[in-house]
């Protein structure tokens, strides 16, 4: 079973029977994410990234070429603009960050501790079913403002590092 695949079994077992999220297994149209979901009135679409290693090194990005593809950032940023609700949710390693689909543009350069700074909600370590972990994670799902989306200047890492 692929990282995403079992990030989304994860996930569907700790969410089970508090809200509908389901996954699409058949997508028309290239670039729309894994993921849709109803919790308590608010819908909204994840995405799922998975590395199974952090990088060696701190200022490498997480993900580089094998995050989001340029349809899925394009329709990411059409959705929000038309006032969806969608996010990322990346495992690196250990680690499960829920990311704002508004860094999607940044998504692929950011690194460890940028997509730290960026989650909304992030899981450490540990099981994803923890009561804790999934009240903050519904509750991060129903954000519409995450408040962290002006942590880095327009043009997100990239700018920030200078690339």
């Amino acid at each position: 079973m692929s990282g995403e695949a079992s990030l989304w079994v994860r996930l569907r077992e700790a969410v089970k029977g508090k809200g509908h999220f389901c996954r699409l297994e058949y997508n028309p149209t290239v670039g729309i994410p894994d993921v849709d979901y109803c919790v308590f009135g608010v819908e909204g679409k994840i995405e799922l990234k998975d590395r199974p290693k952090a990088p060696a090194r701190a200022s490498t990005a997480a993900f580089g070429d094998k995050g989001l593809r340029d349809e899925q950032v394009g329709w990411i940023l059409t959705r929000i603009r038309h006032g969806g609700l969608v996010w990322v949710m990346a495992e690196v390693g250990p680690a499960i960050y829920l990311i704002h689909g508004s860094w999607a543009e940044a998504f692929n350069e950011m690194t460890v501790a940028e997509l730290e700074r960026a989650s909304t909600w992030r899981l450490p370590v540990g099981p994803l079913k923890n009561p804790g972990a999934v009240s903050g994670l519904l509750g991060a799902l129903m954000t519409r403002d995450p408040g962290n989306l002006r942590l880095f200047p327009r043009g997100g890492a990239k700018a920030k590092r200078g690339i």
